[in-house]
């Protein structure tokens, strides 16, 4: 999950890099939402998928988790590319 945080982090650094002082405050403001979002989908992914036990628990959250930010890195991805032609 780690190097799915690392190219996350950089495609964010890329896009802010990209917008205007309003462009940024609304990414910034959006991407903590995303992360509140995140964990709590994370979490139901987890239950419905019927973790069992702690370490079960555990490991379906981090596989959601990991289906989620290589989702946003896509999301964000995009946005960087519709920004470069503006």
């Amino acid at each position: 999950m780690d190097q799915a945080n690392t190219k996350l982090d950089a495609v964010y650094k890329r896009l802010m890099s990209k917008l205007d002082a309003d462009g940024q405050k609304a990414l910034k403001e959006a991407e903590r939402s995303w992360i509140k979002w995140r964990d709590d989908e994370a979490m139901l992914m987890a239950r419905v998928g019927g973790a069992v036990g702690d370490s079960g628990m555990r490991v379906d959250f981090a596989n959601a988790q990991l289906k989620l930010i290589n989702q946003r890195t896509e999301v964000l991805t995009e946005y960087a590319k519709q920004s470069a032609g503006n």
